[in-house]
């Protein structure tokens, strides 16, 4: 039977944020037009000065949209037609998704599908600028921007990792790449959701775990961190030296765990299920 990992990824919840990280928390909600602040930025936050020092860099670029924008038309053009056929009416009643219930998970899917490109594209940027070392950040000439419309209403809840059962644990673990038989540390917010209504986490799993065993997915998720790679690039020039950041080998191999795994998987696979759910 597979073991639990000996210990989850830390981080530190929004609702326990006080001071500077509760105001970085909620500017990164607002400049990423989402009410959450995903898992990642969770966790770099446990790390002292980390998120303080990342931020102060990240956000005048964050400010002129050029990191949003770009993230999300990256994201656009790589959800695939069908890769989650239509769940209508008469499925969704028969998983337990009433009246109630779809629009509090749409409204959650939503949010993370707008999050979740940015962070992509967020993460590969960081990565870039630590190899650029010392050099000095050259200036961003741009306009200001204003952010689209948040995402309004109740959003369905996150099942903490470890409130869940060993089975569904195991089966959140395998809708992912590579050798699943070890539990990994991170659950991305997404599955939380997900865990949240078992009957659907297992329609999910039915329908990923075929392109992500044979490859398909991983093509895709492989191009889309490409695109986003190559957009990185050219704005880790615009972001100051992260010392902090430079100095934790152990930060800088989480965020590859996540651009290599996670992120990409989620910003393709949750678009996909909010359009087979959506009435």
């Amino acid at each position: 039977m597979t073991a639990r990992p000996e210990t989850e990824l830390p981080e530190l919840p929004e609702a326990a944020a006080a001071g500077p990280i509760k105001e970085i928390f909620a500017e990164l909600r607002g400049l990423s037009a989402t009410p959450v602040v995903a898992l990642i930025f969770r966790h770099l936050a446990t790390h002292e000065g980390l998120l303080e020092e990342i931020w102060a860099g990240l956000r005048p670029l964050m400010a002129t949209g050029r990191i949003q924008e770009t993230a999300w038309r990256s994201a656009e053009r790589s959800i695939p037609d069908g890769l989650v056929p239509p769940l209508g009416a008469d499925l969704r009643h028969a998983l337990g998704i009433g009246e109630a219930t779809l629009p509090p998970l749409l409204s959650a899917l939503d949010a993370y599908n707008r999050a979740n490109p940015v962070n992509l594209l967020v993460m590969l940027t960081l990565l870039e600028r630590v190899a650029l070392g010392s050099k000095a950040a050259v200036p961003l000439d741009a306009p200001s921007w204003t952010p689209p419309a948040p995402i309004e209403g109740p959003l369905a809840p996150m099942l903490a990792p470890e409130a869940m059962t060993p089975e569904i644990r195991r089966l959140v673990n395998d809708i992912g790449f590579g050798d699943r038989t070890a539990l990994d540390s991170v659950v991305p917010s997404l599955l939380r959701i997900l865990a949240g209504c078992p009957p659907l986490l297992a329609v999910v799993h039915v329908v990923l775990v075929p392109p992500l065993r044979d490859g398909s997915l991983q093509r895709r998720t492989d191009a889309l961190r490409a695109e986003m790679q190559a957009s990185a690039g050219g704005l880790a020039r615009h972001l100051p030296p992260l010392p902090r950041l430079a100095a934790l080998p152990e930060v800088q191999e989480t965020l590859r765990h996540f651009t290599h795994n996670w992120i990409p998987l989620m910003t393709i696979a949750g678009p996909a299920l909010a359009r087979a759910l959506r009435p």
